[in-house]
């Protein structure tokens, strides 16, 4: 998929975080900085996501597990790892990590996950066909992501 493609060779140019030694004092490049970091995350998403379509779901399991865990209220990249898993036949593991993603939400910030990460839940404990490759972004992920909320 020439998107993907397209992706991970705008990220590969990237080399930590933009400017963190020189934002410190400057609220209005530190808000700059951070959008700038929630773009850079929100292209990740998308790239991962071409990949999924693209059936590379093996080759994302342990990129997508350190990304779940450095951002852990960041509901795209464990909706991702739990595809990727799913697909992988380790349905139990993706549905662990849903049940992680749940406590720790409700412990730290009082919330449940989004109705959409809900849905990919329940379609995987259903063994929705719509989930298995070959084929494009599951059905499931993809309502999934048009409904979810920004959290990061």
């Amino acid at each position: 998929m020439a998107g993907g493609t397209l992706l991970r060779q705008a990220l590969d140019l990237w080399r930590g975080p933009a400017l963190f030694d020189v934002a410190d004092g400057l609220p209005q490049l530190a808000a700059r900085l951070a959008a700038t970091e929630v773009a850079r995350l929100t292209a990740l998403e998308q790239r991962i996501q071409a990949d999924l379509a693209a059936g590379r779901h093996g080759e994302l399991v342990a990129e997508l597990g350190e990304l779940a865990a450095a951002y852990p209220f960041r509901e795209q990249f464990l909706a991702h790892q739990m595809v990727a898993l799913y697909r992988c036949g380790r349905q139990a593991e993706a549905l662990a990590g849903y049940h992680l993603l749940r406590e720790r939400l409700a412990d730290e910030l009082g919330v449940d996950p989004s109705p959409g990460l809900n849905r990919l839940y329940v379609a995987m404990l259903r063994a929705d066909a719509a989930l298995d490759w070959p084929g494009a972004v599951p059905r499931a992920l993809a309502a999934w992501a048009l409904t979810r909320p920004n959290r990061s």
